[in-house]
């Protein structure tokens, strides 16, 4: 018997390849001292999107979107976030990407949308410094007339990018645990914790 490989057929796959792929990279990281150029997308609150996240880095139980119901996380009362996804425009890597942000981080993003809300064409210098629980992250806008050509016509073609922030795609991005891969986790992170095998805590386990 032959094995069937087809993961698409008919029109479906006309939409597969239309879709955006979703880089490796579409979060963003950063270390103390990095920054990224981004542009926010026309109606950005619209294209938010909140989660809750379960971490116990004690226990090397790392960041994962909680399921909700019969969610495994929550009835071995693993620590529960609020988290929202902000998309955005990288203007140097050209694709769309997604801070992962706390309440507090949004309340900030929130703050400095209202506050140049009718200045257009603008850029934000997204930048982090400290380490850990000394973490600060911050934007600066960048005016017009800091840009250079390329990047203002980048700009230009940020609201026709705005279609392809669907929730389907954020959804994509986030690549949530089935309820099998928590337990698997849940089970090693409490091997882990008995035999005092604990590891620093990481930036994907930060609170913010």
């Amino acid at each position: 018997m032959v094995t069937n490989v087809f993961v698409a057929s008919g029109k479906q796959v006309k939409e597969n390849i239309n879709k955006p792929e979703i880089s490796s990279n579409v979060f963003i990281r950063l270390d103390d001292g990095q920054h990224v150029r981004i542009v926010f997308f026309p109606n950005e609150e619209d294209l938010f999107q909140q989660y809750y996240s379960h971490s116990d880095f004690k226990k090397k139980i790392f960041s994962h979107p909680c399921l909700i119901n019969d969610c495994p996380s929550c009835d071995a009362g693993i620590k529960r976030t609020t988290k929202i996804l902000v998309p955005v425009y990288d203007l140097d890597a050209d694709e769309i990407r997604i801070i992962d942000a706390s309440a507090r981080q949004l309340s900030n993003i929130c703050q400095i949308l209202d506050e140049y809300a009718d200045e257009p064409g603008l850029a934000f210098k997204y930048s982090r410094t400290g380490k850990q629980l000394d973490t600060v992250y911050s934007l600066t806008p960048i005016f017009p007339s800091k840009l250079s050509k390329e990047d203002k016509a980048k700009i230009a073609k940020v609201p026709e990018l705005r279609k392809q922030v669907t929730e389907e795609f954020l959804l994509q991005a986030l690549r949530p645990k089935t309820k099998e891969q928590i337990l698997e986790m849940l089970n090693k992170g409490q091997t882990q914790t008995e035999d005092e095998n604990i590891e620093p805590m990481g930036d994907e386990d930060l609170p913010f």
